[in-house]
């Protein structure tokens, strides 16, 4: 069964798994880009999924969960042919192994091969994300924005979503849980401001967390966090919320 883009999967185990460091590659001077785990194999290894875009190729990796590391595979590179998408290569592999989790990267590469067929109808028309100033009062550490929004011949629907990030300790966090509120809003072509001319439709939360290194400094935990909630916003464009 083929992975469907569309749908859900375990986000914060995606965003811990980009940050893993890939050992034993033949390239060091090569940052291949991760796209996501199989589900095990028949020796019950999970597989992980590598693309290295110099030479057109993607390559397996074990997946070692206690060292927090992904180990390559000898002898599994596979040179993409010139008529081949990398899309639908992942789209083979899906069909053969089925995939447990994807990337963002390995999400946009099948919905950009799924093209006109399945995506249009939830492609949204603009997107925004950016940070958001916190009151002095608040009772979480940072604070970000986001929307979509997708027009349609007979309606115009917009996502309105914040993200509310609270450390677990103030001082040296080790993670953070990111409360996500989304609003969905009935909006028109003419509407002035969608506080007043929109009609919101349905409300409702959802939580994730994400691994921090408390050595980091504190600018370098806001661009982890900024951009952890970032590709989160972006994995999750349905208008359905």
């Amino acid at each position: 069964m083929s992975y469907d883009p569309s749908a859900g999967d375990d986000d914060s185990e995606s965003l811990v798994h980009d940050e893993w460091p890939l050992d034993d590659y033949e390239a060091p001077d090569r940052e291949p880009t991760y796209i996501g785990i199989m589900n095990p194999d028949e020796e019950q290894k999970s597989t992980a999924l590598f693309y290295d875009n110099r030479n057109e190729t993607i390559f397996q990796a074990d997946v070692e969960e206690e060292e927090q590391r992904f180990v390559s595979r000898d002898d599994t590179e596979r040179n993409l042919e010139p008529t081949d998408t990398l899309g639908e290569v992942l789209e083979d592999f899906g069909d053969r192994l089925e995939w447990d989790s994807l990337s963002s990267f390995g999400r946009e590469q099948l919905q950009s091969d799924n093209g006109d067929t399945e995506t249009d109808t939830t492609s949204p028309d603009s997107i925004t994300f950016t940070q958001s100033n916190v009151s002095e009062t608040a009772a979480h550490d940072l604070e970000f924005s986001g929307s979509y929004l997708y027009q349609h011949a007979d309606q115009e629907l917009t996502v309105e979503r914040t993200f509310e990030i609270t450390y677990d300790d103030p001082t040296t966090p080790h993670s953070a849980v990111a409360v996500v509120t989304d609003r969905l809003l009935e909006t028109s072509d003419d509407a002035g401001t969608l506080d007043t001319d929109a009609d919101k439709l349905e409300e409702h939360e959802r939580t994730f967390e994400i691994d921090l290194d408390a050595s980091d400094p504190e600018r370098q935990l806001e661009t982890r966090l900024e951009q952890a909630c970032k590709d989160w916003h972006t994995a999750h464009a349905d208008p359905t919320v």
